[in-house]
């Protein structure tokens, strides 16, 4: 029998392909809900995509505008730390490495220079911005071994006596600054020009042009952040008054001497080696060795603080030495 579409002239096979033909197209127009949802389906996945790819440029421009911010704050601390700091700061470090190192020749004798003599010439001499160090003569061997030595250098009592002496060589006035000096407040309070070497050299790298450039480089918070440890680990502030120094107090501790024991704080019988170089003339204008001995300290006394009032006694024997009157420095005699 035909249809619409087919005759009965058509062969059966044919008219069979014909009826199938049209009955698939009807298949299809009867099926519209599952094309909705595949239309759907893909619609929900483009926009995803478009989400996600929107959320990473936002991430991306986000994380680029911090690390612009962290790099410009540090940036900031960088150039408001070393503006006043000079070229010819930025090389202090180095000479006064290279005046210590000389000292591990054999010792030239003492020298005072006779403009240190006048009246009042060697106190002004240690009120000009000054750095100090005082480390054993075997640590001179080499930079790397100074720079561990300088490491443990403080302000201490010889340092404190220089500056400051006692009101008298008794035993108790000598005690007495070697309790204020480690203590630690006295030195400020006395003299805010006195720098310890190591700040000089522990704060110098960071404030050298290459470790600004090492930040404006930083591809990322990682390594702004490691860099921002660095600089707040560092003594950056101390670094760039130290570099300003002109003068450089040294003390060398040479090998101790004697059978005598050593006290608990290390101190024994031993010379100690004191030179002050003007930096601004590369000159040394003092250079003395004093002999020190803990073992006229009482027993209670040297038991705490033997190396403080050794140094402390150090430091008036070179103010006599040096012509100091004994009223300027302070002394009334043994009591």
């Amino acid at each position: 029998m035909g249809t619409l579409v087919t005759t009965r002239k058509m062969s059966p096979a044919l008219a069979a392909r014909v009826e199938a033909s049209v009955r698939g197209r009807r298949g299809v127009r009867g099926r519209p809900a599952r094309a909705l949802v595949i239309v759907s389906a893909r619609a929900a996945a483009l926009a995803l995509v478009v989400a996600t790819v929107l959320s990473v440029v936002a991430h991306r421009r986000r994380s680029a505008r911090e690390l612009e911010a962290a790099r410009s704050l540090l940036l900031l601390r960088v150039e408001t730390e070393s503006a006043s700091v000079t070229a010819s700061d930025l090389g202090i470090a180095s000479r006064v490495e290279s005046w210590l190192l000389r000292a591990n020749a054999p010792y030239e004798g003492d020298f005072i220079a006779d403009p240190l003599r006048a009246p009042g010439m060697l106190a002004a001499f240690l009120g000009r911005e000054a750095l100090y160090a005082r480390v054993p003569a075997g640590a001179l061997h080499d930079a790397a071994s100074l720079r561990d030595a300088t490491r443990a250098s403080y302000e201490d009592a010889l340092l404190l006596c220089l500056v400051d002496p006692p009101e008298s060589h008794a035993e108790k006035a000598l005690a007495a600054k070697a309790r204020a000096a480690l203590e630690g407040p006295a030195l400020a309070e006395h003299r805010a020009n006195l720098h310890r070497l190591y700040d000089a050299e522990a704060g110098l790298p960071l404030l050298l042009p290459g470790w600004a450039e090492r930040a404006r480089a930083a591809r990322g918070m990682q390594e702004i952040d490691a860099l921002r440890t660095q600089w707040d680990g560092a003594p950056v502030h101390e670094a760039t008054r130290a570099l300003k120094a002109r003068v450089l107090i040294s003390a060398v501790d040479e090998p101790g001497d004697g059978p005598g024991p050593t006290e608990l704080d290390g101190e024994r019988a031993h010379d100690v080696r004191v030179e002050l170089v003007d930096l601004s003339s590369d000159a040394v204008v003092l250079r003395l060795r004093k002999h020190v001995d803990p073992a006229a300290i009482s027993a209670l006394t040297r038991t705490m603080y033997a190396t403080g009032i050794d140094g402390c006694a150090a430091a008036v024997g070179i103010l006599e030495s040096a012509g100091r009157p004994r009223a300027e420095v302070g002394l009334a005699g043994k009591k």
